[in-house]
């Protein structure tokens, strides 16, 4: 599969690789116009949330299993000791609950961090202004599309949050000694999928892991394109354009009304 790299300038690079091989990038020339962004959602908003549902959840697993801890020491520790019935469903509940709790506050913290990551990404691709940025778009494909680009191209940037070198491998994504959760590229394509129906463009998937320290590869039989925040924009810049600047405005439109976002 090939990729055209157009340079600053005239030069067209074409650089072909398949699935997995890496690919260094170079930048291209954006000369479109674009309607004033309107995202309706800031990056992260989605994960800020899915944070705070967590939390409370474990706050509130917490407050049941020190009621319960309570309870115990109430009636009496040595209680436990006789294996008297309600001692022991109380200690035991406090056990159960004490584990919830903890459960959804690593939970919690692992949302907190996706969305430091999308705020991060969101950041670079508004700083980049190639075009429409709309974040947190629900396109009835499970879960919500982290970024959309709608500019010279239609692009959707799921990020993941990972440090190192990332891989993929049969449905499994790596970032340096910790599996990332789920099938990224495999979501990412879903998402891609969800925009095309919308929209009847073609929209490309991207998979930005911000930690990231290889280069970009493409996975999933070349359709999704791995990067790290710091080649996201090289590598969205060097996708061919296939958008006018109309197109992109109207993809927007759409997009927002159909997902009930304007």
């Amino acid at each position: 599969m090939s990729l055209p790299f157009l340079e600053a300038g005239t030069l067209v690079i074409q650089a072909s690789f398949s699935p997995g091989q890496s690919v260094r990038v170079a930048p291209r020339v954006s000369t479109m116009n674009y309607m004033a962004a309107n995202p309706n959602q800031r990056a992260g908003q989605y994960a800020d949330k899915l944070t705070n549902d967590r939390l409370l959840k474990s706050l509130g697993f917490g407050a049941i299993s020190a009621v319960c801890a309570l309870a115990v020491l109430y009636r009496g520790p040595l209680l436990i000791m006789s294996k008297d019935p309600v001692s022991l469903a109380l200690f035991a509940s406090a056990a159960v609950f004490g584990s919830l709790s903890k459960k959804w506050m690593r939970s919690s913290k692992r949302a907190m961090r996706g969305a430091d990551s999308e705020r991060t990404v969101g950041k670079t691709l508004e700083r980049a202004k190639l075009g429409h940025v709309i974040h947190g778009l629900d396109l009835g494909a499970g879960g919500d599309a982290d970024h959309m680009l709608i500019g010279h191209v239609l692009a959707v940037v799921e990020t993941k949050t990972g440090r190192g070198e990332v891989s993929y491998k049969d449905g499994s994504m790596s970032a340096g000694s910790r599996t990332i959760p789920g099938d990224p590229v495999r979501q990412a394509q879903r998402q891609a999928a969800a925009a095309r129906r919308y929209t009847g463009q073609w929209a490309n998937a991207i998979v930005c892991v911000p930690g990231m320290t290889n280069h970009p590869f493409r996975a999933g039989d070349g359709e999704t394109i791995v990067c790290s925040e710091k080649d996201l924009i090289a590598v969205l810049r060097s996708l061919p354009q296939r958008l006018t600047s109309h197109e992109a405005d109207a993809a927007q439109r759409t997009l927002l009304a159909k997902t009930g976002r304007t």
